[in-house]
């Protein structure tokens, strides 16, 4: 038995032994119940391999013996996002949502935010990803960034920056969808190598520059968010990050490792704007409910 601050008790909860010896602490956020559902425990695994991302996804998809709902998620890049979708499949589905993906054509997300009868809002998405690479958009310039004075470095962040808020704004005039847009990880190489952290205008100074706009972008327009790509590629690490090769053979920059950690961060992100907010009550070890707000 708890006891409340007052000196009256509450029944303890009987945890599941079974369950707190086979999962990972966090994973599982869906309700589980005592007779565990094989299919939840390979789920919330967390030793997958990307070959093990592609069969637990079709056994997700196929909904025989998980009964999620579906969250409509669209996804729009400058290229092939659509290489993360087992990944996503199964990380949504670890965290409660069977996804119904739609994907932009490559490098084609301005045509289908610009035309109001468009697949993409014909799909009537939950939620909306913008994930727009400069290294696609602006190759050219950023190749040449070092070159640049302050006013032409000024002049490429905020032609960036009103592209995103354009999109933004268009993809809010049309419908009520979440929002959650890119920013920028580091480069894979620096021009300067290890004498762009001495210059006065560096590329990495321009990254972070650059992800104050698109941030200050996101506040502008309800409902947007930053899905912080740089996060993501500091905890990864800029090596693990990029794969060249993936790069020519299907036109998407990441290694299959940064894949599934994207695909992970997404579904962290996507979640929390789709899920209803929950009340939880905490004890310490004597099982002693305390009052107020942690």
């Amino acid at each position: 038995m708890g006891k409340l601050k007052n000196g009256s008790c509450i029944p303890a909860a009987r945890p599941n032994r079974s369950l707190q010896k086979t999962l990972p602490l966090g994973l599982c956020l869906f309700h589980m119940p005592d007779e565990a559902n094989p299919l939840r425990l390979r789920l919330a695994d967390q030793t997958k391999k990307p070959a093990d991302y592609v069969h637990l996804a079709r056994e997700v998809q196929s909904g025989k013996e998980l009964n999620l709902p579906l969250l409509r998620v669209a996804f729009l890049s400058t290229f092939s996002i659509e290489l993360l979708k087992p990944a996503l499949v199964v990380e949504l589905a670890v965290r409660g949502f069977r996804l119904d993906a739609f994907f932009g054509p490559f490098n084609q997300f301005e045509q289908l935010v610009l035309n109001p009868n468009s697949e993409l809002f014909s799909f009537d998405p939950e939620v909306i990803v913008l994930a727009v690479r400069p290294e696609d958009t602006h190759p050219n310039q950023l190749c040449r960034l070092l070159s640049y004075d302050t006013k032409e470095r000024d002049s490429l962040r905020a032609d960036l920056a009103n592209r995103l808020e354009n999109l933004t704004l268009t993809i809010r005039s049309q419908v009520s969808s979440s929002i959650l847009v890119w920013n920028v990880a580091e480069p894979a190489t620096l021009a300067a190598a290890c004498a762009d952290a001495a210059l006065d205008s560096s590329e990495q100074q321009f990254v972070a520059a650059l992800n104050k706009d698109i941030a200050s972008v996101a506040r502008g327009v309800s409902e947007t968010h930053v899905f912080d790509l740089h996060r993501a590629s500091c905890e990864i690490g800029i090596e693990q990050l990029y794969d060249h090769r993936m790069q020519v053979v299907a036109h998407i920059p990441f290694s299959s490792v940064a894949q599934i950690r994207i695909a992970r961060e997404h579904a962290k992100c996507i979640a929390l704007l789709r899920s209803k907010p929950k009340k939880c009550l905490v004890v310490d070890l004597d099982n002693t409910l305390w009052g107020g707000v942690v």
